[in-house]
């Protein structure tokens, strides 16, 4: 003979996304807390898409129509953003591409390691960007930006390459770092 009982409790479900497919296209407009893309998926989002926080790691975003995403963290990867897109947090970029032809805005710090490009159209804001290491960080911005805040480069063979019209706050280069 068992034991029998009976309670109540309450779930809560979350709508996070981990791409599990190797390509995957939204045919509508979602948000979620979280989403994460690994290991060579392709999500293609064109009527946009609200990440919550984004993990991109070895795969490839394209989004459409005012995408957003609170935070980010995106490493050899790329990720397209037709129709601007505004991460209102921090970005980690690690040798990657970021393409945004309307506009990009980061609202927090943006930290860049290894080899990345930033393609922006026009109207596009970064907050305090950093390109921080002991060796060979290398970042290239094409297109008009304006820089918020603070633009840190330092470090020996760190060098940041503006191609393009940019509107610098506060700029900070040290330890041989390369503007």
């Amino acid at each position: 003979m068992g034991l029998t009982a009976r309670g109540t409790f309450t779930v809560t479900v979350e709508p996070w996304f981990v791409m599990i497919d190797t390509s995957l296209t939204l045919t509508q407009r979602v948000s979620y807390l979280g989403t994460t893309i690994t290991n060579g998926g392709t999500l293609n989002a064109p009527f946009g898409l609200d990440c919550g926080d984004l993990f991109l790691r070895a795969g490839i975003l394209q989004v459409g129509t005012n995408s957003t995403a609170f935070g980010a963290v995106i490493s050899n990867s790329v990720v397209g953003a037709n129709y601007g897109f505004t991460v209102s947090s921090n970005v980690a970029m690690a040798n990657s591409t970021l393409t945004a032809s309307n506009g990009l805005s980061i609202v927090g710090q943006t930290a860049l390691i290894g080899t990345n490009q930033l393609t922006l159209g026009t109207a596009s804001l970064l907050g305090q960007v950093s390109l921080i290491g002991l060796s060979n960080v290398n970042a290239t911005v094409v297109g008009d930006a304006v820089f918020r805040d603070q633009l840190v480069v330092s470090g020996s063979n760190v060098v940041l390459t503006v191609v393009g019209n940019g509107g610098f706050g506060d700029v900070v280069v040290s330890n041989n770092g390369v503007l």
